[in-house]
């Protein structure tokens, strides 16, 4: 088999296999148009919260409704309700929710919704591959790799939003990082593109980037 259709082959698998892992495998979830409400159950008992400083004292194993971050020491809350299922990192959308919303042209019964957990090589092995290939290209490792789904709720519903909406997020560096090191996030979308997104944060426990709207997959890469 030559490259290019090694190549083709990979790109439809990371299409077909990027984290099909539904929030209700691992918790119970209640959503309302608002998307603000959400009741949660850890997959392993337990669900135990966890804080440093380089993560967020909302940090649970579990679903998170109002993620918040802590960044340049003080705490950040995320603009966005989101559902979130972390172990090792948390997530906030810092962009303006207003100038969100004016974005993705929301109407009403229609409010903003983002969720994403956590995934290993072995729960996702394509998706994996196509974000450490991204990684090496800047001659990076992956530290932890992480489903984004940006999207709205309409009258209880979700759907994502389309990828020109993009959403100013800040995720905290697993306690694994070196801080001392460059850090970048990684990205692998449905159809097979991967990109390496800028990390616009000054502080050295933190990543800010752009994300885009809809799912991806996305790797934390350090270098």
């Amino acid at each position: 088999m030559n490259m290019k259709t090694v190549k083709r082959v990979l790109t439809l698998a990371v299409a077909l296999t990027i984290v099909a892992m539904p929030l209700s495998a691992f918790a119970k979830t209640t959503d309302t148009s608002s998307g603000d409400s959400t009741t949660s159950s850890s997959s392993g008992g337990g669900g135990g919260s966890s804080s440093d400083s380089s993560s967020s004292s909302a940090a649970v194993e579990g679903v998170v409704s109002t993620p918040q971050v802590i960044v340049g020491g003080k705490v950040v809350k995320s603009t966005v309700s989101g559902a979130f299922i972390t172990r090792n990192v948390v997530i906030a959308v810092v962009a303006p929710a207003s100038e969100l919303k004016s974005k993705a042209g929301l109407g009403a019964g229609e409010a903003l919704y983002f969720k994403g957990w956590e995934f290993t090589a072995k729960q996702s092995p394509l998706a994996y591959q196509a974000l450490t290939g991204v990684a090496g290209s800047v001659g990076g490792n992956v530290l932890q790799c992480v489903e984004l789904n940006f999207g709205k709720m309409t009258y209880g519903k979700f759907s994502e939003l389309d990828p020109s909406v993009v959403s100013r997020t800040t995720i905290s560096l697993p306690k694994n990082a070196d801080k001392n090191k460059k850090h970048a996030l990684a990205r692998a979308a449905k159809g097979g593109a991967t990109q390496i997104l800028e990390n616009v944060s000054e502080d050295p426990a933190a990543i800010t980037s752009d994300i885009p709207g809809g799912a991806a997959a996305y790797a934390i890469v350090e270098y």
